[in-house]
């Protein structure tokens, strides 16, 4: 009877073993995003320059300012950027959310340090990617 039980309990527990392991390796493989100190949500944006980047464009990177007024200027396609002034951004904390084009795209992200910036992106059209802002000292 003692050996019946003890190979219950250890076909449970390999079975609970075996289903952990499954579950992990099925989760979906997203970068994750790093953990934000306080003081790094302090961080002074205005008047800033960034290098952006992201993982869908990676032949070209320009730059973003931020400005006042919860604006921002951007050096993409600057000869035919005529709605420039609708871009925008603000932030809470360590959180941040820069539109494009009047909303055309939105980028949620949050400030990593002093130097760097990253998250997610989503157009009107339900297509995502990863961006990142890097610190240009000027």
């Amino acid at each position: 009877m003692k050996r019946i039980i003890l190979f219950s309990v250890l076909i449970v527990f390999v079975a609970a073993s075996c289903k952990k392991k499954v579950v992990e390796e099925a989760a979906p493989t997203q970068p994750i995003l790093p953990k934000i100190e306080e003081s790094q949500a302090q961080l002074e944006l205005k008047n800033s320059t960034w290098k952006y980047t992201d993982d869908t464009h990676t032949d070209w990177s320009f730059e973003i300012t931020f400005g006042d007024n919860g604006k921002f200027r951007h050096t993409q396609a600057v000869e035919t950027d005529t709605t420039y002034n609708d871009d925008t951004w603000e932030k809470n904390g360590d959180k941040i959310i820069l539109n494009f084009n009047d909303k055309h795209a939105t980028y949620n992200g949050k400030i990593v340090s002093d130097e760097l910036i990253q998250g997610r992106a989503k157009n009107i059209n339900d297509v995502t990617w990863i961006w990142k802002l890097e610190k240009i000292n000027k």
